[in-house]
């Protein structure tokens, strides 16, 4: 049993080491993105989104990621901070609202 609740990481069920990190079930999300200084219309990913703390590392992380490239870790101590923030842009939120 592993000591993180929200890991679904089968330890100890094979040999490579990166089977050792701990994850979230994670959340498929399809959306349109691109990177930070690409132009045009973007491409649609498969985003997933989930939790991850490495066997070696001592910080738990937020996860978007698209697979080709594209991608972010947040510091987990930061997502209520983040959410916080976001929340009051009241054009962020008037978007998100719609």
């Amino acid at each position: 049993m592993c000591e993180h609740s929200w890991c679904v990481t089968p330890h100890a069920a094979t040999s490579h080491p990166a089977d050792e990190d701990h994850r979230s079930p994670g959340t498929a999300v399809r959306a349109r993105v691109r990177g930070v200084g690409a132009r045009g219309v973007g491409d649609d990913a498969d985003l997933e989104v989930g939790i991850l703390r490495r066997a070696d590392e001592d910080q738990t992380w937020l996860v978007i990621d698209a697979g080709n490239g594209i991608g972010v870790e947040i510091a987990l101590d930061e997502l209520p901070r983040l959410v916080r923030d976001l929340r009051r842009d009241t054009t962020l939120r008037r978007i998100a609202d719609a």
